[in-house]
């Protein structure tokens, strides 16, 4: 038996946990923390840093919500909860590139182009990170998981979804985005 297929013992170390037992929770963090940074490490792969600080935030969120936990798949359980932080944090990073480039954009691209086009050219980006984030999350996850140069295969085991699923998605995605600045600013 896996250690992952444990569930009632780590259904105890929780109840034991919630009921104010903190080296309960250690032993949990001690069985999984290094599975929860290899699920880290899959999205955030030149970033071990950053890795290792979403191990430590997810922890801490679990530890956080664990009073409110249903018993199912702990190892799961952390898995998503990862894996949200780490995509969080690639979004985050998105947004704040966008805007060092908009503001070196705003020096570079007035001194060697013609302003119009650089207006243009900066309000297609604006348009396009909007439509980025008015997709469904399950759009959003994946379409930044592929910007991030993870391969579709990848990506289906770290979401524990069909490849097919993954493809039609970034397709979707990449569509809705691609297609709705355009119409947008015909309006």
């Amino acid at each position: 038996m896996s250690i992952f297929n444990d569930h009632e013992a780590d259904n105890a170390l929780i109840r034991a946990t919630v009921k104010g037992d903190e080296q309960a929770f250690g032993l949990l963090y001690q069985k999984y923390n290094h599975y929860v940074l290899r699920c880290a490490r899959a999205i955030l792969d030149s970033d071990p840093a950053s890795a290792w600080d979403v191990m430590q935030d997810t922890f801490i969120k679990a530890r956080k919500a664990l009073a409110g936990y249903s018993p199912l798949n702990f190892a799961g359980w952390l898995r998503t909860i990862a894996q949200h932080l780490a995509i969080n944090l690639l979004r985050d990073r998105r947004r704040r590139d966008e805007i060092l480039s908009q503001d070196t954009a705003l020096f570079t691209d007035s001194l060697y182009e013609d302003p119009y086009e650089a207006l243009v050219r900066k309000r297609i980006r604006i348009k396009a990170s909007e439509a980025v984030d008015r997709l469904p999350k399950l759009h959003q996850e994946i379409l930044l998981l592929w910007a991030a140069g993870h391969l579709y295969k990848e990506i289906a085991e770290m979401l524990s979804v069909p490849l097919g699923t993954v493809m039609s998605r970034i397709n979707r995605a990449k569509n809705a985005v691609m297609k709705e600045p355009l119409e947008r600013s015909a309006a």
